[in-house]
């Protein structure tokens, strides 16, 4: 919902789209993001599991997401409350730098079962430099940006290393975790944003490499769309939201910066497509969260 928000935002800039849609849609992932975050630490705190959720190799990374989002979040609220926005912002790096520097410290003392390493382990140090610098750069720390940003790119290239070492050494990666081959193909996009958020819109070599690995990770994405089809659907299939919803803010920024003919219609096209998709996987969603799917 964050990732679409930022869309939206990025559309009423540039296409002069309804305000109303971003506004609904941070209203969106705020709600969200404080009833699951409330839930998962009641829950995790009474049952004294809060390390062992950390440790478990599917859900463990996506625990980083609690921080993670609040950074996106305190990014925006920074532009209408800048005290509180930029205080969630760096509350919420801090976290996240402590459960990263926990992450690598495990990974790097080999308690991380190499056969289940996954994408997913993305969103430790990897997204919360390069989600830290969009959000330090919405709160006007260029400097800070610029690291966070240097440390999430340092780590991309690391940890990417690691993931395909693993996948194409085997086993085959198991249903559950199949979502997760979407995560791989984000970094670009996410790093892209970050840079335009600290350079503004100019177009420079950096720009151009990452539209370049942009492309090229979206396009091997089209030939898992088999993979991904043959799955009965489960939570995790938002594996697939934000990372549709950052190259699309991506590319919408790029449009937006260079002008190409039809780039308002192609703008559009992608904005439109893109909120289908996670209406689709937000309603989809439902029962699995409140009806049956929670019971089971």
């Amino acid at each position: 919902m964050s990732g679409l928000a930022v869309a939206w935002t990025l559309a009423q800039k540039d296409l002069g789209a309804w305000a109303w849609m971003g506004v609904l849609a941070w209203a969106l992932a705020a709600a969200a993001w404080l009833y699951f975050s409330a839930a998962w630490l009641r829950g995790a705190l009474t049952a004294h599991r809060v390390l062992a959720d950390l440790r478990h190799p599917l859900l463990g990374p996506f625990v980083a997401l609690v921080p993670v989002v609040a950074i996106l979040l305190g990014g925006q609220s920074a532009h209408y409350v800048p005290a509180v926005g930029a205080g969630l912002v760096v509350a919420a790096l801090v976290v996240i730098g402590i459960m990263s520097a926990w992450s690598l410290s495990a990974i790097l003392a080999g308690t991380v079962d190499a056969h289940v390493f996954h994408s997913g382990y993305f969103l430790f140090i990897l997204a919360g430099g390069l989600i830290g610098a969009i959000g330090l750069a919405e709160i006007g720390a260029l400097r800070a940006a610029t690291a966070a940003f240097a440390i999430g790119v340092f780590f991309w290239a690391v940890l990417a290393a690691v993931v395909v070492a693993r996948l194409a050494a085997g086993p085959a990666i198991a249903d559950a975790y199949v979502p997760t081959l979407a995560i791989f193909s984000v970094p670009p996009s996410v790093a892209g944003l970050g840079w335009f958020g600290i350079h503004g819109s100019q177009i420079d070599w950096v720009q151009d490499t990452l539209l370049a690995l942009t492309v090229f990770l979206v396009l091997s994405q089209g030939f898992l769309v088999h993979r991904y089809a043959k799955l009965p659907f489960s939570l995790g299939f938002w594996s697939f939201t934000f990372t549709a919803a950052a190259p699309v803010s991506y590319g919408m920024h790029w449009l937006a910066a260079t002008t190409p003919p039809g780039w308002r219609i192609w703008s559009w096209v992608m904005l439109l497509a893109v909120t289908l998709w996670i209406v689709w996987i937000a309603v989809r969603s439902v029962p699995l969260l409140f009806g049956r799917g929670a019971r089971r």
